[in-house]
C-alpha cells in the first residue's frame, strides 16, 4: 500500500499525546456496527457514536473508512482476490459507501484544525471541548438572521423587556448599515463597531444610548462565538479570545463612560414628598409605589409588579424574633434576594391594598397587574405602559410639590440612589450601603456614593482663605 493512500484514508492525527481513530462500536440487532469516534488525550479517552452504520465486511480497520471502489481495488490487488472473491467483496459494498467516507474525511480534518487552533492560542483543551466545537450546530452565519433569531428565543424565555433592547439594537444597525441584512458576524469588527458609534453620537444620540446598544450586540457576538458561528479573531470588543493581542479594541467602559451624576432626593424633599397629600388616585398610587421601592432598597418595578403574597415567609432573626420576609429574584441579575419586611414596608404594603388605589388580580402583592386573562407577553406590555405612566405622573408630582430643578424629572429611578444615600447618610458604611444594595463588591457600591463625596470635597473646601 503506497504512504500517499495510507495518509488520503488513515487521517489518524497524533500531536502533543492526542490522538483520535474511527471505530465500529456497538453491534446492532441487525448484526450490523455503529461507528464512533474514538478521542483520546493525556491517556483519557472519549467515545461519541456517529450516526453511521456498517457491517463488518463492508469495513476496513486498516483505513478506518468504508470499502468503496477504489478501496476495494486496493484490496483486491493486495489480497490477489480471484474472480469470485472479487464479486464478493463488490456486492458486499455499501450503498452509500463515498459519502459517508466524505462525512468521515471532512471530520477528520475539522478535527485537526479544531485541535490546531487550540494549540495556536493555547487554550488548555480536553476530549469533551473538541466534540462540543465538532458536532455544535451551526446556524445561518448571517448576523441578522442570529440577531433575529435570538430575540425570538428571549421571547420564548419570557424574557420580553430583554428581547426589546435587541429590538432596538436591530433597528439601530438597519439604519445605520444599509447592507445589514446581507452582513455576516464575522465582519462586525472593530472598524464596523467604532464606525456605529460615531455615526449616531455625530447623528446627537446620547453616549448612555448608544451604549445600551453596543452592549447588546457585544453580547450577541459572545453567543454567537459561544454557537460556532461567530469570529473570535474579529471579535471587537477585547482580546479576551486570545486573538486579538496587539489590535485595536473598542473599550465599552471608556467610548461610553458617562459624568452624570446619579440621581436622588435630598432627605428635606424626601419627607415632602413622603407627607403630601395628593388628590388624584394615580398620584397617590404612584407615590405609594415610589416608597415601597425606596423602603425596599431600590427594587424596580418589574421585580415590585411580580411580586405575590404567597412570597410572604415568616421565619426568626439572629436574636430570634420573629420576622416576615419576602425573596424575589432580581430581574438584572437573577440573584436572589431577600426583603424583611420592617414597619416602613408593611405601611406601604397596607395603603396599596387599599381598594381605592387599585386591587391586585390573583395572588399579586401590589395593584399593578389589574386585568385578568392577558398572556405573558401582554402583561409585560401592560407593565411597561403602567410604569411609563407612572414616569409621567411622578414629573407632574414633582411640579405639584414645587421641587426645584434639579428634581423636575423625578422617577422610579430615583428611589434606589435615594435609599443608598440615606443609608450611608445614617451609617458612614460602604459595606452597609452595598449589602443594602445587594452589589457584588464594594466598588460598585462607591460609584453610587461618588456624587456625596464631591459634595464633601466641595464643603470643606469652601473658604479656605478665610
Amino acid at each position: 500500500m503506497s504512504r500517499i493512500f495510507l495518509a488520503k484514508y488513515s487521517m489518524r492525527a497524533t500531536k502533543n499525546n492526542y490522538k483520535f481513530s474511527f471505530k465500529l462500536y456497538r453491534q446492532l440487532a441487525d448484526e450490523s456496527y455503529t461507528i464512533s469516534l474514538v478521542l483520546r488525550y493525556n491517556k483519557k479517552r472519549y467515545i461519541y457514536s456517529l450516526p453511521l452504520t456498517v457491517y463488518s465486511e463492508q469495513w476496513d480497520e486498516i483505513r478506518e473508512r468504508y470499502i468503496d471502489d477504489s478501496i476495494a481495488k486496493e484490496v483486491i490487488k493486495e489480497k490477489g482476490l480471484k474472480d469470485t472473491e472479487k464479486r464478493n467483496l463488490l456486492r458486499s459494498l455499501h450503498a452509500d459507501a463515498q459519502v459517508n467516507n466524505i462525512y468521515l474525511d471532512r471530520k477528520a480534518i475539522e478535527l485537526r484544525d479544531i485541535i490546531d487552533d487550540f494549540e495556536r492560542r493555547k487554550v488548555p483543551f480536553t476530549n469533551e471541548m473538541i466534540i462540543e466545537k465538532l458536532f455544535t450546530k451551526v446556524s445561518s452565519s448571517k448576523a441578522e438572521s442570529y440577531l433575529l433569531a435570538h430575540i425570538t428565543k428571549l421571547k420564548e424565555e419570557k424574557r420580553f423587556n430583554t428581547a426589546k433592547t435587541f429590538e432596538d439594537l436591530h433597528i439601530c444597525l438597519l439604519k445605520y448599515d444599509k447592507n445589514f441584512s446581507k452582513r455576516s458576524i464575522p465582519e462586525i469588527d472593530y472598524n464596523y463597531v467604532n464606525g456605529y458609534f460615531n455615526y449616531f453620537k455625530e447623528q446627537g444620540r446620547e453616549v448612555g444610548g448608544i451604549g445600551v446598544n453596543l452592549r447588546a450586540l457585544r453580547t450577541l457576538l459572545n453567543e454567537a462565538i459561544k454557537d460556532n458561528v461567530g469570529s473570535p479573531e474579529t471579535y471587537p470588543f477585547s482580546n479576551q479570545y486570545g486573538t486579538r493581542t496587539g489590535k485595536d479594541t473598542f473599550s465599552l467602559s471608556n467610548k461610553v463612560k458617562t459624568t452624570t451624576r446619579k440621581k436622588f432626593i435630598p432627605i428635606q424633599y424626601l419627607e415632602k414628598f413622603y407627607n403630601h397629600e395628593f388628590t388624584s388616585i394615580s398620584h397617590q398610587r404612584s407615590k405609594e409605589l415610589f416608597f415601597f421601592s425606596f423602603f425596599c432598597g431600590g427594587i424596580n418595578f418589574a421585580d415590585m409588579a411580580n411580586l405575590r403574597k404567597s412570597d410572604i415567609k415568616h421565619g426568626f432573626d439572629k436574636e430570634g424574633n420573629p420576622i416576615r420576609y419576602f425573596i424575589y429574584k432580581r430581574s438584572k441579575t437573577k440573584e436572589d434576594i431577600e426583603i424583611q419586611i420592617n414597619d416602613d414596608i408593611q405601611r406601604q404594603i397596607d395603603k396599596l391594598q387599599n381598594t381605592i388605589l387599585g386591587k391586585a388580580i390573583d395572588d399579586y402583592l401590589l395593584p399593578i397587574y389589574t386585568i385578568t386573562g392577558l398572556n405573558s407577553e401582554e402583561m409585560n406590555t401592560f407593565r411597561m405602559n403602567k410604569l411609563r405612566r407612572m414616569n409621567k405622573y411622578l414629573k407632574e408630582m414633582s411640579k405639584i410639590m414645587e421641587f426645584p430643578e434639579g428634581l423636575v424629572g423625578l422617577s422610579t429611578y430615583f428611589a434606589r440612589h435615594s435609599f443608598a444615600m440615606r443609608l450611608f447618610s445614617k451609617t458612614k458604611s460602604i459595606d452597609i450601603v452595598s449589602a443594602g444594595l445587594h452589589h457584588a463588591s464594594t466598588e460598585i457600591t462607591k460609584v453610587y456614593l461618588e456624587s456625596f463625596g464631591k459634595d464633601e470635597i466641595a464643603k470643606v473646601s469652601s473658604g479656605l482663605l478665610n
